[in-house]
């Protein structure tokens, strides 16, 4: 059983684009949200709908579960990631449609050090919506913070 993805990002709502935690595996990370009027992304709604850029951010708070539940088991303080690049972006709706469940995958490509790599995508009744390659960095030092 797993927490809630609050529980294993440094994020505070109404930064928090994610609600549950399906599975997570050494390569691989499913959440999920519920797109609603009512849900955790109501401050973004614009006309009953949420434009598909959110989804960047959705899938980037995946990866960020994936390493905050790894630290979570070594009993370390969830660190802060960056998201540092996107590459082969495929966006195949300008929104998300309200009322519906979205899920949102993540796969592990290659780590090396603090940067990492993941294949990413959102999908909703079985169709793909989004997908894309996330590059990402984790911070491990305060120098490396304040370096940015």
């Amino acid at each position: 059983m797993y927490k809630k993805a609050i529980e294993y990002l440094p994020h505070k709502s109404p930064m928090v684009f994610l609600e549950d935690v399906f599975d997570v595996q050494e390569n691989s990370c499913l959440c999920g949200v519920n797109i609603n009027d009512r849900g955790i992304l109501k401050p973004f709604y614009e006309d009953s709908t949420l434009d598909t850029l959110f989804g960047i951010e959705m899938m980037a708070q995946c990866v960020g579960v994936w390493a905050g539940y790894y630290q979570n088991i070594d009993k370390s303080q969830i660190k802060l990631g960056m998201l540092i690049g996107i590459n082969n972006i495929a966006i195949n709706k300008s929104y998300f449609e309200n009322e519906i469940y979205h899920k949102v995958f993540a796969k592990l490509v290659m780590i090396e050090n603090s940067f990492a790599c993941f294949d990413c995508l959102i999908e909703a009744k079985d169709e793909v919506l989004m997908k894309a390659t996330i590059n990402s960095f984790q911070i491990d030092t305060k120098e490396q913070l304040e370096a940015i």
